[in-house]
């Protein structure tokens, strides 16, 4: 048998919570991957082998150099992987590159004055400061996804249209807003489909936090990243640690950590620079406190560096919101609930749209409730073109309305107005939804209500979503998942749906199921064991080794007959792997 079909008997031993904490410590990209099989391929390619291998120490290689063996304290899947031909092959090269590369400097030679140490009041100021950012980024993120439908564009990527948009709200870079999107994913706020991002139920959970829960949060995902043995390295020798940046300090721990391509420990870095564990590479005092487990005192020593929460909002006649400062977090959600960000930072500022009260409208927040609230955070009445606007887009609110339609194979848009049924059919940046007059009231379009939706919004027409029966649908992602969705999210619906389908494989009935067997056995040139029933009604039990399948037919050589057969596989009852 080969090492992927091994390997996948391996790992679906394993509990969830130890498949969570392997895919997260390794950092894997989970986006299309059905099953077991494809996750013990995943981990056995090269790249993501040469990964885990950068998380070797010194110590844990030479005695695998010594020895060919692992310890017998090293657990069964460990062992397995490093018994692996693709884990020999790797350490071979990954070594064979250290000692090319024997001459350059070691990080552990390197001078300390070769990277600046600021003052450590201004390093933990700096550090607060990071950190701030990069929990409002997220959060931006997250109110952002609630308004915008963000395409998927490969395996993890965001369109760049995309990603310039919300550098702009952010005003950070691209590679910035890229960080921040890996950042949410790592602590499971963030996940994908197929096509598309989306949040995750813990993200409702992250706007209810505060600033010091939100961190935290952050925190624990960062030191799941590192891993236990790394933290307790990390701990041991915090002496050292405290003296050089922390990734020399790793690269010192663990020799082939800056040769991995996309090595564990180059995002772990940077990720504790965003998350103000680090400041320019160098330890925080609450860095030592988190790798020691007193996670509750790292928030509290990094709490004292954050930006003063502020009261009040300026909200003036041009439609925009200035707040002076970060809000409390019932303030934010309050106030976030109705207007979009155009500069986010220790002093934002927002505008109020009649988009943005739409999207409030959809979330049955009230007229009233908005102008209340913003007349409690500013302290002062409201100048008359934001109550123009919130009364306005009062009157404008549900004269369109998508909705799914089973029976067009798409989705209906409805116009109250005849006139701005028939504008919607000829502008030309709606023609790529290909919409189509049904009377002089309905649109129709064979794309999904939600694209329909967010691309009418998207040009500035205050759209809504509705269900068959005229009910409004709120536009929060996590608002409209299932119970069951609720529960299933990010890492663990992935392991679910691996769970799904390993049970699927192993049901002789699923035709699906069956050619996903063949696919494997042809792959890893394994074999299968399979029962047939033939013209005369007799089971024959067969052990073969496929050769290929096509027109619903299996070619397989028969290995103890030794002759090539072809079955057709409507009359096979039973396959499996051998």
């Amino acid at each position: 048998m080969s090492e992927v079909l091994e390997l996948a008997q391996q790992l679906r031993l394993l509990t969830d919570d130890q498949l969570v904490a392997l895919v997260r410590q390794r950092m894997l990209n989970t986006s299309g991957l059905k099953d077991f099989f494809d996750l013990a391929d995943a981990l056995l390619q090269p790249k993501n082998m040469q990964a885990w291998i950068a998380g070797l120490t010194a110590d844990e290689i030479e005695t695998i150099k010594k020895s060919s063996k692992t310890s017998a304290n090293t657990d069964p899947l460990t062992s397995f992987l490093m018994s692996s031909d693709t884990f020999v092959s790797t350490l071979s090269e990954l070594q064979k590159s250290l000692d090319r590369d024997g001459s350059k400097t070691k990080p552990s030679e390197i001078e300390k004055s070769q990277v600046a140490q600021l003052p450590k009041q201004q390093a933990h100021s700096d550090g607060g400061i990071r950190a701030f950012e990069t929990c409002q980024a997220i959060t931006e993120v997250i109110y952002d996804l609630e308004q915008h439908r963000v395409k998927l564009v490969g395996k993890s990527g965001i369109a760049i249209g995309e990603l310039k948009r919300l550098a702009a709200h952010l005003g950070k870079s691209v590679e910035d807003v890229r960080e921040t999107f890996e950042i949410a994913a790592n602590a499971d706020l963030i996940s994908t489909t197929p096509d598309r991002w989306v949040l995750n139920s813990k993200s409702a959970d992250w706007l209810e936090f505060n600033a010091d829960a939100r961190w935290q949060h952050l925190c624990q995902t960062w030191l799941g990243m590192l891993g236990a043995p790394t933290q307790t390295v990390l701990a041991k020798n915090w002496g050292k640690v405290s003296q050089v940046t922390l990734e020399n300090f790793l690269c010192e721990i663990y020799p082939f950590a800056s040769i991995g391509d996309g090595s564990r420990f180059a995002k772990v870095c940077r990720f504790a620079e965003s998350i103000g564990l680090t400041t320019q590479g160098h330890a925080n005092e609450w860095l030592q406190l988190a790798v020691d487990s007193k996670i509750t005192d790292a928030t509290k020593a990094l709490a004292k560096n954050l930006p003063a929460v502020q009261s009040r909002i300026i909200v003036q006649g041009d439609l925009s919101i200035i707040a002076p400062g970060p809000l409390s977090n019932k303030d934010e959600r309050e106030l976030r609930a109705f207007v979009e960000t155009e500069q986010a930072g220790l002093a934002s500022r927002y505008r109020i749209s009649a988009l943005s009260i739409s999207q409030a409208l959809e979330t049955s927040i009230t007229a009233s409730d908005i102008a209340a609230t913003l007349t409690r955070l500013s302290g002062t009445t409201l100048p008359q073109p934001v109550e123009y606007l919130i009364a306005d887009t009062v009157k404008r609110f549900g004269r369109i309305r998508v909705t799914h339609d089973v029976a067009l194979g798409g989705s209906r848009v409805f116009c109250e107005d005849s006139t701005m049924c028939a504008q919607l059919a000829n502008e030309a940046a709606l023609r790529a939804f290909g919409l189509r007059a049904i009377d002089a009231h309905n649109l129709r379009s064979k794309y999904d209500s939600d694209v329909v939706y967010f691309g009418l919004r998207e040009i500035g027409h205050l759209a809504i979503r509705t269900t068959a029966t005229g009910e409004l649908v709120s536009p929060l992602r996590f608002g409209t998942r299932s119970a069951q969705q609720h529960k299933l999210d990010g890492l663990a619906e992935t392991i679910a749906l691996f769970r799904t389908a390993d049970a699927r494989v192993a049901h002789s009935g699923d035709d699906e199921a069956m050619l996903r067997q063949i696919q494997l056995a042809l792959k890893n040139k394994a074999h299968l064991q399979v029962s047939y029933l033939g013209k005369d009604g007799t089971l024959y039990d067969f052990l073969l080794e496929p050769v290929g399948v096509a027109n619903g037919r299996l070619r397989a050589r028969d290995r103890k007959a030794d002759l090539e057969r072809t079955l057709p596989l409507a009359n096979i009852t039973k396959l499996e792997l051998a």
